[in-house]
């Protein structure tokens, strides 16, 4: 091994330890919101997720799930966690792939619709879920909508599974082609300087102060085997993952979607936010202010402030 590989992985090392400090913390700060930490094995992938209640859910409260975004954690929604803790059942999944929950490097399952298919029986056959709430981020907004498609193939749409969909900035759309091989190269760093450009994106202001030795860590973690899959299997059935104004149109929609949309959001434009309000059935776009891709990080009581009545009307 030589100097440079030798110091790059003394880097990685170190940035590994200080990566799962942090995470220690943040966990730590959402046990004493009054969440607990769940692990279950189902159909043979440790699935990780936090409730706002130990043993059984509360049946006069409604559910909702909170999905993270692609290459992210459960921990994005930890600002606005205190929000939705008293009144619903909260269930904040790790999607499968990332952080602890593991998937086993098999091509076939690092497909959207895959991913989409699991999460859907999960919910619907283990968590015994029907009529969700979904706040959702990025990625997560796009998983609900194949995770409707799927539910209507099973003809379990909408009589015995429908939602209502709060999802932050979902792309939905396929992007044109300079942005989607952007944000592909984005996704996908390959140096410190990439991790800088994907959080100066990320971030309309004062991005996350991430030590080096933490960015050699996610150098290597934002590009393990499962997400490189996950990319090649995506690109090569695009017309199937992504929808078209003409598909959006035809496919099974939530009960109601509110879409909730950062003014400044460099990775999916606003502009795509106003063409899915117009084409999803029952949708409300909310613009958060001086926030760009993660509106309910870095204007977390605007963003509250924004949904709250959406949230009464639903909660009443």
């Amino acid at each position: 091994m030589n100097f440079i590989y030798k110091k790059e992985f003394i880097f990685y090392l170190l940035g590994k330890f200080l990566f799962s400090l942090r995470k220690f913390k943040i966990h730590r700060k959402i046990l004493k919101e009054g969440f607990y930490l769940k692990k279950i094995n189902f159909e043979g992938i440790s699935i990780y997720f936090y409730t706002n209640f130990k043993e059984n859910p509360n049946s006069t409260k409604k559910n909702i799930i909170l999905l993270h975004g692609f290459l992210d954690s459960p921990f994005t929604f930890r600002k606005v966690l205190s929000f939705f803790k008293t009144d619903y059942n909260v269930f904040i999944l790790e999607l499968p792939g990332h952080g602890s929950s593991k998937m086993p490097y098999i091509r076939e399952l690092w497909q959207v619709s895959s991913l989409a298919r699991f999460l859907y029986r999960f919910i619907f056959e283990y968590l015994q879920i029907s009529q969700p709430i979904f706040l959702t981020h990025s990625l997560g907004g796009f998983l609900v909508f194949h995770i409707l498609r799927y539910a209507k193939k099973r003809k379990e749409y909408p009589k015995k599974f429908n939602c209502i969909l709060f999802a932050i900035a979902p792309g939905i759309l396929k992007f044109k082609k300079n942005l989607r091989e952007k944000n592909l190269r984005l996704f996908f760093p390959a140096t410190i300087q990439d991790i800088d450009k994907l959080l100066e994106s990320l971030f309309l202001y004062n991005p996350p102060d991430i030590p080096i030795f933490i960015k050699y860590f996610l150098l290597k973690e934002w590009n393990h085997t499962g997400i490189q899959y996950l990319a090649k299997n995506t690109l090569e059935i695009e017309e199937e993952v992504f929808f078209t104004q003409k598909s959006l149109k035809n496919h099974p929609m939530p009960k109601k979607t509110i879409l909730i949309w950062g003014t400044q959001d460099r990775i999916v434009h606003l502009h795509y936010g106003k063409k899915l309000k117009k084409l999803i059935h029952n949708s409300k776009l909310i613009l958060i202010p001086n926030a760009g891709h993660i509106p309910h990080s870095e204007n977390y009581e605007v963003f509250i402030e924004s949904i709250q009545c959406e949230l009464n009307k639903i909660k009443n």
